[in-house]
């Protein structure tokens, strides 16, 4: 076991916890938390911390990793649902006879996925100026049993070969279709 803080793993998520943290903290001085965060890459380091949290569940304690998978996935997913109306907005707006009604519709979805996340950023203590919600993983993270970084490697590389394994059955047994876009392709993904 290697002290946490040498430890790869520990710190591929604290890599990415410290640019979430900042966007956190942009995202808490404005009027719109919930749109600040939005307009940062936000979505996309949550992606990098579900991905570490679903390779990490598979080396260590998988009920830990879990559940911060699952904590990182509350949130992207909800940016995500902003990004679905805000993509559609755009392009509708683009078009000249586009029906006013249907756009102010897609606005009102756009805005309520929006108090929804303020609600979970405000309520799941993501936004409060100690940043319990980031306090809170980081210390679960610091007292995960870490390996040293040549014994993370290897887990990591039989992790991944496990994986691809695995892919490789689904396809050849027609369970992963890339024709499909949910089954197949994201499923992939």
């Amino acid at each position: 076991m290697k002290s946490t803080a040498t430890s790869p793993g520990f710190n591929l998520f604290r890599l990415q916890l410290d640019q979430l943290e900042k966007m956190l903290k942009k995202a808490s001085q404005s009027k719109n938390p919930a749109l600040t965060l939005y307009q940062t890459p936000a979505r996309q380091i949550l992606f990098y911390l579900q991905a570490l949290s679903r390779i990490y569940r598979k080396i260590h304690n998988e009920k830990r990793f879990e559940r911060l998978r699952l904590t990182f996935k509350s949130i992207e997913n909800q940016l995500g649902k902003i990004d679905y109306y805000d993509a559609f907005i755009k392009e509708f707006s683009k078009q000249k006879n586009f029906p006013e009604t249907l756009t102010n519709q897609l606005k009102k979805h756009y805005n309520e996925e929006l108090s929804i996340l303020n609600d979970m950023l405000k309520n799941d203590g993501w936004l409060n100026s100690k940043s319990l919600k980031l306090a809170e993983i980081k210390e679960d993270l610091k007292t995960a049993k870490w390996e040293s970084e040549l014994l993370d490697r290897k887990s990591v590389a039989k992790m991944l070969i496990k994986s691809v394994n695995k892919i490789k059955e689904k396809y050849t047994s027609g369970e992963l279709d890339f024709n499909e876009i949910e089954l197949g392709v994201h499923e992939f993904r």
